[in-house]
C-alpha cells in the first residue's frame, strides 16, 4: 500500500509543486494515514464482467497517435462543457474541447472498493448509502480507455473530431476556426456514439467575446460544502452526502451574473480529479450559473487521488489554469471566488501580481462553519495580509457571509456607471445621495424569469403572491378573466363618447352653426380634462382603491352622457364635455394599475395588449356607431345609446369588480428578483436561499417543491404552484378604509402627483410616453380628416359611410392584439432563456422594429392617396388598416417597456404617456385642418409620421443598446419605494 501511495502523491507532485501550508495541513489532519488505508483499486479482484482490453503502445503517443481507436458501443463517453474565445491574432472563434472515454464495465469487483470505503466511513454493511456510494465511485473503478477519438456535432452542421486520448483517457484539442457567433450564443455539442455507449453525450460551449466581465470561481467548500480540511470529510462529501451548497452562494451568484449578463464567462476551477466531472457538472446545473469546469487530471482509478489532487500542488496548479485563461481573455475584468481552507488566496494574490490590470475583485469565504485542526491559523489576518501583499485593499476582501458581498461586486461592476452619476447632467443631488443605497439592489428591471428543472425552463412568478386565497396573484384564470375583460368592456364604453364624434362634424356645423375648428374643439376639451383628470385618479385608485374609483369615474361618465344628449348650446356642449373627460381620464390609468395587480410579470405584455385593443377599439368603433345612429335617427340618440351602456357598464363594474388592490406582508425575498427588499425592522437585507439552477436530480428537495428557507420560511413558487382562489367577501364593498401608503394624505397626494412630474425627466418614461403619444397621434390625424376627405368629393361618403371606413382601424387592431403582446412577451422569455435564465426589460423592444415599419408604410400611403385621391380602399384598407396595427403594437409594446422598468408605477406612467399624447392631440386641433386644407395633406401628416417612426425607432435603437445604463442612472429613486 505504501509503493501505491507514493505512486498517487508522486503523479501529483510530479506537477505541481506542494506549498508549506499543504504540508502542514496533510501533516495535522494526517492525511497519509488516512490514504494508506484506502482500497488499492489496481489489486482488488477483477469482476467477471470485465472485458479483455488490448494493450495499445502507441497511446502513450496522445494525440499524436497514429492508429487510435473509435467510440464502441462499450465505452462510457464525457464531453465537457468549455467556452470559446476569440484568437487575439486572427479574431476568429476557437476553444479547448476535453472528452474522456472509458470503460462502461468496472474494471474491478465494485462491492469490494464499496464496502472498503463503506467500512472506513462507518457505515454498515447492506445500509442504503451502499448505493450511493457504488454509483459515485464507479468513474474511480472504471477502466480508462486511451487513445480513442471521439466525433462530435458542434452545432447542426459543424462536425469535429476530438483526440485522441493520452495514457488518462483525457482528449484535449484547440479547435480552430469555429463557426461565427455572437458573445453569449451558446451552441450544443453531441457526441456521434454507436448505440449502447452512454456517459455525458452532450456538453455546452458558450461563446464570449474578448471585453468584458469575467469570473472565476473554486468549488469545494467556496460554493460546496466538501470539508478539504479534513480526509474523511473530503470522503463523506464525495461518496455520500447529497451535495449541499454553501449557504447564500447560489443567491449571490444568480445576482452576480444579472449584473454581468450572459455575455460574461463562467470558469468553476476546482483541484478535484475528473472522476469528479459528472457528479459536480450535475451539482453546478442545479445551483449556478452556466460555466466552464476546470479539474485535475491526475487520479483515474486512484481513491487516494483524490485526497492528494485536493491537497497537495492546489496553488500552482491553479494559478497555472488560471494563466491559461488569461491567455484566453486577458481583456477581460475577472472576478476571483475562493476560500480560506485551500491555497486560493495564494493562488489569486499571485495571479494578480503576474497578470496586472487583470483581477479587478477578489472575494474569499472565511471558511468557520467546519470544525478542522488548524482552521483558525488559516484564517488569521497574517495570512491574508501576506498572500495578498502587493494587491490594493478595495481589490481584495474576506467574508463570512454572502450577503456582505452584494455591495462589493456592485460597486466593483457599476463604478464607470456610478462616477457617470455624479459627472453626468442627468443625474440630480437626490440621485448622487442615494448611490450607495443604489448599489444595494439590481439595476431595475432586471429579473431571474426562468429556473431550470430537469430539462424544462420554469417561469418564476414575478411578484411572488402570498399563501392567501384573496390574493389577486392567486386568483383563478376564470376570475382574473371576469375582472380584465370587465375593464376591457369598460375602456371600450366610455371611450366611444368622447373620442368619436369625427363623423358628426358636418351635423355638428350646421346644428350650432360653428366651423371645424370649433368642432375639433369638442374633441379638445376632452382631450385635456381626459389627459389631466389622472392626476386625480391615480392618487384615489392607490388611497380608496381601485373599484370605488373606477365605479365613481363611470357614473361621472353617465351623467356627463345624459348632458350631452340634453344640451342645447354649443358652450353648454363644451362643459359637458370637459366633465366627460374627467369621468373617462379612468380608461388612461386604472386597466394599467389592475393588470400589475392581478398578472405576473411573464403575463403582462399580452394583457397590456388587451388594454390598447379594447381603447383602441373603442375608438375605431366609435365613428361607425356615431356616423351611423346620427345619419339615421339623431345625433342625441348616439349620447342617449352611450348612456345606457354606460350605465349597464356600472352596474357590471358594482357586481363583478372586485378590490385588486392588495398589501402583501412586507418580506424579505431571494436578491434575484428586482431588489433586496429590507423589512422595516431589520438592518440588513435577509434572503432566502432557494436553489436557483436545479437539474433533473433535484428530488424533493429542489426549488420547486414547497421546501422552507432556512431564514424565513417563505417558499419559492413556480408557474403551476400557486394557490387557486378568488376574491373574498370584502374586496366587492363599496367603499374601503382609506390607506396612506407614503405616510399621512398630504403626502401621499404629494408623491402621486409629483412622482408623474419627476419621471417625465427619466429618459426610458419620457421616451414611452412620447412614442405612444405620437405612434396615437398618428391615428388622430387620419381621425380629425376622414369627414374632410371622404365628405367631399370625389368620394362624397355620407355621414354613415365616413364612420364606416373605421372598420379597418379595427380590423388593424385586431391584428395587433394578436401579436404584439404574445409576441414580446414570447422573445422577453426566449432571450432571458438564452440569458441564462434573467430577463432585461429591453428584451421586449426588438418587437418594436415590424411595427415602425407597419407605421411607416400605413402613414406614408394615407398622405399620398389623400393627396392625390386614390382610390378609397387602397387608403382605408392600407392605410388606416396599418394604422390600426401600429396604434395598439407600438403603445403596447413601449407602456410595457416602461412598466418593466417602474414596475411599482404603472398608473403614473399611464399619466405621463397620456398627458404627452393628449397635449399634443389637443394642440394639433388648432392647426391640422387648417395646414391640409391650405398646404395639402401630405406636409401635416408627414409631420407625424416624422415624430412617430422617428422617435420610436430612435428610443429603440438607444434602449437596445444603452437602456440598462438609464436604469442604473435612476437605480436610487425613491420611485422605486413608491
Amino acid at each position: 500500500m505504501s509503493k501505491y501511495l507514493s505512486q498517487a502523491k508522486g503523479a501529483v507532485a510530479g506537477m505541481y509543486q506542494a506549498t508549506e501550508l499543504e504540508n502542514k495541513t496533510r501533516h495535522d489532519r494526517n492525511f497519509e494515514a488516512t490514504e494508506s488505508t484506502l482500497p488499492n483499486i489496481r489489486k482488488a479482484p477483477i469482476s467477471e464482467k470485465r472485458p479483455a482490453l488490448a494493450s495499445n503502445l502507441l497511446s502513450y503517443l496522445g494525440p499524436y497517435n497514429p492508429l487510435p481507436k473509435s467510440i464502441t458501443s462499450n465505452d462510457t463517453v464525457w464531453l465537457l462543457d468549455n467556452t470559446a474565445y476569440r484568437n487575439s491574432q486572427t479574431g476568429q472563434w476557437e476553444a479547448e474541447f476535453v472528452a474522456a472515454v472509458f470503460d462502461k464495465q468496472s474494471g474491478v469487483e465494485i462491492s469490494t472498493v464499496v464496502a472498503d470505503v463503506a467500512e472506513k466511513l462507518g457505515i454498515g454493511k447492506g445500509d442504503a448509502a451502499e448505493a450511493r456510494i457504488q454509483e459515485r465511485l464507479m468513474p474511480f473503478v472504471q477502466d480508462i480507455l486511451p487513445g480513442r477519438t471521439v466525433i462530435v456535432h458542434f452545432g447542426t452542421r459543424e462536425t469535429l473530431r476530438l483526440g485522441p486520448g493520452g495514457r488518462n483517457g483525457i482528449s484535449s484539442d484547440i479547435k480552430r476556426m469555429l463557426p461565427y457567433g455572437q458573445g453569449g450564443d451558446v451552441v450544443k455539442v453531441v457526441a456521434k456514439v454507436p448505440q449502447g455507449a452512454n456517459g455525458v453525450l452532450e456538453s455546452k460551449t458558450v461563446y464570449a467575446e474578448p471585453e468584458g466581465w469575467g469570473i472565476i470561481s473554486d468549488v469545494d467548500d467556496t460554493i460546496k460544502l466538501t470539508q478539504t480540511s479534513d480526509p474523511i470529510g473530503i470522503l463523506r462529501s464525495t461518496f455520500v452526502s447529497d451535495a449541499t451548497p454553501i449557504t447564500g452562494m447560489p443567491e449571490l451568484y444568480a445576482y452576480l451574473q444579472t449584473l454581468v449578463t450572459n455575455t460574461a464567462p463562467w470558469f468553476y476551477l476546482s483541484a478535484s480529479p475528473y472522476n469528479l466531472y459528472s457528479f459536480l457538472s450535475d451539482f453546478r446545473q442545479r445551483y449556478y450559473p452556466q460555466g466552464t469546469m476546470i479539474l485535475r487530471d491526475a487520479s483515474w482509478m486512484n481513491l487516494s487521488g483524490l485526497l492528494s489532487n485536493l491537497t497537495l500542488g492546489t496553488q500552482e496548479y491553479k494559478v497555472d489554469r488560471m494563466s491559461k485563461v488569461h491567455k484566453w481573455f486577458p481583456k477581460r475584468k475577472m472576478i476571483l471566488i475562493g476560500d480560506s481552507t485551500q491555497s486560493d488566496p495564494e493562488a489569486y494574490g499571485e495571479i494578480f501580481r503576474k497578470h496586472p490590470g487583470w483581477v479587478h475583485l477578489i472575494l474569499i469565504r472565511k471558511v468557520t462553519d467546519i470544525a478542522a485542526v488548524g482552521i483558525e491559523s488559516k484564517n488569521e489576518p497574517k495570512r491574508f495580509e501576506k498572500a495578498f501583499k502587493g494587491v490594493p485593499e478595495n481589490i481584495w476582501h474576506v467574508f463570512e457571509d454572502p450577503k456582505e458581498c452584494y455591495k462589493l461586486v456592485s460597486d466593483a461592476i457599476h463604478r464607470p456607471f456610478q462616477i457617470a452619476l455624479f459627472t453626468s447632467r442627468l443625474a440630480n443631488r437626490n440621485m448622487a445621495n442615494n448611490v450607495s443605497d443604489a448599489s444595494q439592489k439590481l439595476v431595475p428591471g432586471t429579473e431571474l424569469l426562468l429556473s431550470h428543472k430537469g430539462n424544462q425552463d420554469v417561469i418564476r412568478l414575478i411578484p411572488e403572491p402570498s399563501d392567501n386565497e384573496d390574493d389577486p396573484l392567486n386568483w383563478s384564470t376564470t376570475w382574473k378573466a371576469v375582472v380584465i375583460i370587465n375593464q376591457a368592456v369598460f375602456i371600450f364604453i366610455t371611450v366611444l363618447t368622447p373620442l368619436s364624434i369625427a363623423p358628426l362634424t358636418p351635423i355638428f356645423t350646421e346644428e350650432f352653426d360653428i366651423g371645424i375648428s370649433q368642432v375639433n374643439m369638442l374633441f379638445g376639451a376632452v382631450a385635456m380634462s381626459l389627459g389631466y383628470a389622472n392626476f386625480i385618479i391615480v392618487p384615489a385608485a392607490n388611497i380608496f382603491g381601485r373599484r370605488p374609483t373606477i365605479i365613481v369615474c363611470s357614473l361621472i361618465c353617465t351623467l356627463a352622457n345624459v348632458w350631452q344628449a340634453l344640451v342645447t348650446s354649443y358652450e353648454s356642449f363644451i362643459g359637458a364635455r370637459v366633465i366627460s373627460g374627467l369621468g373617462a381620464g379612468a380608461v388612461e390609468s386604472i386597466m394599467p394599475m389592475v393588470i400589475a395587480d392581478v398578472m405576473f410579470l411573464h403575463q403582462r405584455g399580452s394583457w397590456v395588449g388587451l388594454y390598447f385593443w379594447s381603447f383602441s377599439i373603442g375608438i375605431f368603433f366609435g365613428p361607425i356607431i356615431s356616423g351611423s345612429i346620427g345619419s339615421a335617427i339623431s345625433w342625441r340618440w348616439f349620447f342617449w345609446i352611450c348612456t345606457i351602456l354606460q350605465a349597464v357598464t356600472t352596474l357590471a363594474l358594482v357586481f363583478m369588480m372586485p378590490e385588486t388592490m392588495y398589501f402583501r406582508k412586507a418580506k424579505v425575498v431571494s436578491p434575484t428578483s428586482s431588489s433586496i427588499e429590507q423589512s422595516q425592522d431589520l438592518e440588513e437585507p435577509k434572503v432566502e436561499s432557494p436553489s436557483l439552477f436545479a437539474s433533473s436530480n433535484a428530488g424533493t428537495e429542489d426549488i420547486f417543491s414547497y421546501r422552507k428557507s432556512s431564514r424565513d420560511g417563505n417558499p419559492v413558487r413556480t408557474q403551476t404552484e400557486h394557490i387557486k382562489g378568488r376574491p373574498s367577501r370584502r374586496q366587492f364593498a363599496l367603499f374601503i378604509k382609506p390607506t396612506f401608503i407614503h405616510g399621512s394624505f398630504k403626502e401621499t397626494i404629494i408623491r402621486d402627483i409629483l412622482a408623474p412630474l419627476k419621471i417625465f425627466f427619466y429618459p426610458i418614461t419620457l421616451w414611452a410616453g412620447m412614442s405612444f403619444g405620437f405612434a396615437s397621434n398618428c391615428f388622430l390625424g387620419l381621425n380629425l380628416t376622414q369627414s374632410q376627405v371622404f365628405a367631399a368629393p370625389p368620394y362624397s361618403f355620407t355621414t354613415a359611410q365616413v364612420g364606416f371606413v373605421n372598420f379597418a382601424f379595427v380590423v388593424g387592431g385586431m391584428i395587433g392584439l394578436l401579436t404584439a403582446g404574445p409576441l414580446s412577451d414570447y422573445v422577453s422569455i426566449y432571450l432571458a432563456r438564452r440569458n441564462g435564465g434573467v430577463r432585461e426589460p429591453e428584451m421586449r423592444l426588438w418587437v418594436l422594429i415590424p411595427y415602425i415599419v407597419v407605421l411607416l408604410v400605413g402613414m406614408v400611403v394615407t398622405a399620398v392617396g389623400y393627396d392625390r385621391l386614390w382610390s378609397w380602399p387602397i387608403i382605408v384598407v392600407v392605410g388606416y388598416g396599418f394604422v390600426g396595427v401600429e396604434v395598439v403594437s407600438i403603445a403596447a409594446i413601449v407602456i410595457a417597456y416602461a412598466v418593466d422598468c417602474y414596475k411599482q408605477i404603472p398608473g403614473q406612467i399611464m399619466i405621463t404617456a397620456t398627458v404627452c399624447k393628449n397635449t399634443f392631440g389637443f394642440g394639433m386641433i388648432f392647426f391640422f385642418n387648417d395646414w391640409a386644407a391650405r398646404s395639402g395633406f401630405v406636409p401635416p401628416l408627414m409631420m407625424l409620421t416624422g415624430l412617430g417612426v422617428g422617435i420610436t425607432a430612435f428610443g429603440t435603437a438607444l434602449f437596445l443598446w444603452k437602456g440598462k445604463m438609464f436604469r442604473v442612472w435612476t437605480m436610487g429613486s425613491k420611485i422605486h419605494d413608491l
